[in-house]
C-alpha cells in the first residue's frame, strides 16, 4: 500500500515535469529489476563486490563479538542516559545495516536474474541460489559429509557457468 502510494506520487511528480525525481525513478528502477539482460564482462565485477561484503561483514560481525567488551567503554554502563542513548543508537544502527543488507540482497538476485536471461535460461533459476545455503544448514545436522560436498560441488558449477559461460549471442526471448 505505502509502496504504490510512493510510486503514484513519483509518477505525478514525472508528469508535472520534475526531472530531478525522474532521473532517480529511473535509476531506481533500472538497478532492481528483472527484466533486461546482464553479460560476464558486468556480473563479473557484481559477484566479486558481494563476495567482498559478505567477507567484510563477516569479519565485522566476528570483531564485534569478539571485541565487545573494548569497543563499549564501562563508562557507558554506570550512567543510565548514556545506556538508553547507546541502545537507542544501536538499534538504529542495526536497522539502517539489516536495510543495506536487504538491499545488497535483492540487488544481488536482480543481476543475477539478469545474467540467466542474457545465458537464455529461465530467471526461477535463481530458486536454486537462494535455497542451496538452507539445504546445507539442513543437512549439517544429521547428514554425512558426502552430502554436503556434493551440494557444494553442484553450487560451485552453478556460479562457475554464470561467471565464466558466454551468454547468448543476438537478441533472445530476454532482451538484447
Amino acid at each position: 500500500m505505502v509502496m504504490s502510494n510512493i510510486c503514484t506520487f513519483i509518477e505525478i511528480q514525472i508528469k508535472m515535469g520534475n526531472m530531478k525525481l525522474k532521473q532517480i525513478y529511473e535509476r531506481y528502477t533500472s538497478v532492481f529489476t528483472f527484466k533486461g539482460r546482464l553479460n560476464r564482462e558486468k556480473y563479473i565485477p557484481i559477484f566479486i563486490g558481494i563476495i567482498f561484503f559478505f567477507i567484510f561483514n563477516y569479519l565485522f560481525i566476528w570483531a564485534w563479538l569478539k571485541y565487545e567488551d573494548y569497543l563499549i567503554p564501562n563508562a557507558l554502563y554506570t550512567n543510565e542516559m548514556l545506556i538508553e542513548l547507546s541502545g537507542l543508537l544501536f538499534f538504529i544502527l542495526l536497522l539502517a545495516y539489516l536495510f543495506l543488507w536487504v538491499s545488497i540482497i535483492i540487488f544481488f538476485i536482480c543481476k543475477t536474474v539478469q545474467r540467466l536471461h542474457d545465458l537464455n535460461s529461465s530467471g526461477i533459476w535463481i530458486i536454486f541460489r537462494i535455497t542451496w545455503p538452507i539445504a546445507i544448514l539442513f543437512l549439517s545436522i544429521p547428514a554425512q559429509k558426502w552430502e554436503q560436498i556434493i551440494i557444494i560441488i553442484i553450487v560451485l558449477m552453478f556460479e562457475l557457468m554464470l561467471l565464466l559461460k558466454k551468454g547468448t549471442a543476438g537478441p533472445n526471448k530476454y532482451g538484447e
